[in-house]
């Protein structure tokens, strides 16, 4: 099995590659996953983590066309791997050139099947309804186009969410070919943990009531920022610890109300080092806002949370909005910063009810959202497909 990630390694696309290719080597399948460079080399990288052999081509391409599936170095050296070896199963992540081209050819050779994962939303609808006019009408156009065509085309679709899975369906794709393949959780790699030593490391106090938000997903700063704001402005024991992408906005608000110093940023955490930062958390938050695009997606982190053991807060927007609300391991609140706010405030003075809230998370994670049951389904669709082309 090769699966191509569109992004650069522990980032967004490559963790969900990744999460599912472990659990596939662990039944016994050779897996190879491909991922952009995350430092510039003109040397293929080769390792082992978990019996998944991972890769990077060569690319010296800036880091937005590396991390963006648009580098035709990366491009290039994907194609000529796919020339050189054989695989029965190609798994592309996402419709940017350096994962769907590859399978494309892979497909044209009649060699082996290909499955393309679908886990947001690309095009002038989706994400890049958020981007600057000149950037939406030219590559959002390109990448709507591509994310069309790239699933009417692959032998199988695999879909993050019941939206994608409705849209599948309403590109023609017929339901035998779509599988939905949900976030799970990587219940091996992160625990709960006490938070008093983890809170050390990041100089917060033990007493305080923390939130934790880690990722890299731009889309509700907004939300964010003014949410925590308007927390630190009536409770002076709340802090906000953060890891991933840094939103000077949250910054702003925070020090617009006398609470800069209880912003804590971890910076970027290799991903398997997470389970510290997320120990610190009394609440994992996420905003997020009914955009269609958030509708569509399920964030990798949620898994990250459940995991952990601790609960969640958010917004009543997609399939997490249901999970959280359905399996009450968490808050679902309206998306306006005085609302969340308080349903967050009256969750973090309530600490038995969130030490209830985490363990049913934890449950969840240990169980039927655990990566170890989702990808039985993967594998079975790859032997329906590695079947029927035979």
């Amino acid at each position: 099995i090769l699966m191509l990630a569109h992004n650069v390694s522990e980032r967004g696309s490559a963790i969900r590659a990744l999460s599912i290719a472990r659990w596939l080597a662990a039944a016994g399948r050779e897996v190879t996953v491909v991922s952009g460079r995350r430092r510039v080399g003109l040397v293929m990288t080769r390792r082992s983590m978990d019996g998944v052999r991972l890769l990077e081509v060569p690319d010296v391409l800036p880091y937005r066309f590396r991390n963006g599936g648009l580098s035709p170095i990366d491009l290039a050296g994907r194609l000529l791997h796919v020339l050189r070896e054989r695989y029965d199963v190609v798994h592309t992540f996402e419709p940017r050139p350096s994962a769907t081209v590859p399978g494309l050819l892979a497909q044209h050779r009649g060699k082996c099947v290909w499955v393309a994962d679908w886990a947001d939303l690309w095009g002038p609808d989706g994400m890049a309804a958020t981007w600057p006019t000149p950037q939406r009408v030219t590559l959002g156009a390109f990448d709507g186009l591509l994310q069309s065509y790239t699933r009417r085309r692959a032998d199988a679709v695999t879909v993050i969410s019941s939206d994608l899975e409705q849209r599948a369906a309403a590109l023609g794709i017929p339901p035998e070919r779509i599988r939905r393949i949900a976030v799970g959780a990587n219940d091996d790699l992160f625990r709960p943990q006490p938070a008093a030593e983890a809170r050390l490391r990041f100089g917060i106090p033990l007493d305080a009531l923390v939130l934790v938000h880690t990722g890299f997903a731009p889309f509700d700063d907004w939300l964010l920022a003014h949410t925590f704001a308007e927390i630190a402005s009536s409770e002076p024991r709340a802090y906000l610890l953060m890891s991933g992408r840094r939103f000077p906005l949250v910054e702003e608000r925070a020090a617009a109300v006398g609470a800069a110093h209880r912003v804590v940023h971890a910076g970027v955490v290799p991903y398997r080092d997470l389970g510290s930062v997320m120990a610190c958390g009394d609440v994992m938050v996420v905003p997020y806002t009914a955009l269609p695009h958030n509708e569509a997606r399920f964030p990798n982190r949620a898994g990250d949370y459940l995991a952990a053991g601790r609960p969640i807060a958010t917004n009543p927007t997609g399939d997490l909005g249901r999970l959280v609300a359905t399996e009450r391991i968490g808050i679902v609140a309206p998306a306006t910063p005085e609302t969340f706010a308080l349903a967050i405030l009256d969750l973090l003075r309530q600490p038995a009810v969130r030490d209830e809230m985490g363990s049913r998370a934890r449950t969840l994670a240990e169980t039927t959202l655990s990566w170890r049951a989702v990808v039985a389904s993967v594998g079975e669709l790859y032997d329906e497909l590695v079947e029927l082309r035979s």
